[in-house]
């Protein structure tokens, strides 16, 4: 069992100095999200994010590759290339892949679009061990001694050092959605979407496995 000095700094204040530690260390004490399409004004596929969310472009890479070898197959027949015998099970493979990623982008846009929103107050932070970045998220009435109601794990973006599409360290968020375990929760920070990489966590610190995991995001650096 987690002891009870421990459960007592996973507190608010604890986790913005471990938040803000985080991002100086990384380089992320400032927005990084781009500005995207409007999810409540255009279809879902034209939204960025939920391209990258869906993994259309590999699939659509995938066809093109098909298209490709099909060209050089009847060009040159005789010098085909062994790769093209694998391409058809790679393109299946990419098509579910793509089937399961574009139902998710469409639920999450649904979800999007849904009101009123719950407004929250959240701290940006990194696993230790892998690296994945997380909402933690507490009650706006709430004090400094607050403690986290729940957690959405994030994508870093299409280029971690780059393109890392993540908010900044500390804030407010609106939360759409159903706010309890394994469903999809859509936060708005300044006017615009964050997608989760996951389904919404409830904390509950008396909770072994979710204390040892708040522990282990709270480390500074």
């Amino acid at each position: 069992m987690q002891n009870e000095d421990e459960q007592a700094s996973f507190t608010f204040e604890r986790m913005v100095e471990a938040g803000e530690s985080q991002a100086r260390y990384r380089g992320l004490e400032q927005s990084t999200m781009r500005r995207e399409s409007d999810v409540r004004r255009v279809m879902w596929w034209r939204v960025r994010g939920l391209q990258y969310s869906s993994h259309l472009i590999p699939f659509l890479g995938t066809l093109a590759l098909n298209a490709a070898a099909v060209m050089v197959g009847s060009r040159k027949p005789d010098s085909v290339p062994f790769w093209i015998f694998i391409l058809p099970l790679i393109t299946v493979v990419w098509a579910v892949i793509a089937g399961f990623g574009c139902r998710r982008a469409w639920r999450m846009a649904r979800v999007a679009r849904l009101q009123p929103a719950i407004q929250v107050r959240y701290v940006l932070l990194h696993s230790y061990a892998s690296e994945a970045p997380w909402l933690f998220f507490f009650p706006q009435s709430g004090g400094e001694e607050e403690g986290p109601v729940g957690a959405l794990p994030l994508r870093y973006g299409p280029l971690r050092d780059r393109l890392r599409d993540l908010p900044e360290p500390v804030g407010v968020a609106a939360l759409t959605g159903e706010i309890n375990g394994a469903s999809i929760v859509v936060p708005w920070i300044n006017g615009q979407p964050v997608w989760p990489a996951a389904e919404f966590k409830e904390i509950d610190l008396n909770d072994p496995q979710n204390a040892r995991m708040v522990s282990e995001m709270i480390r500074a650096e």
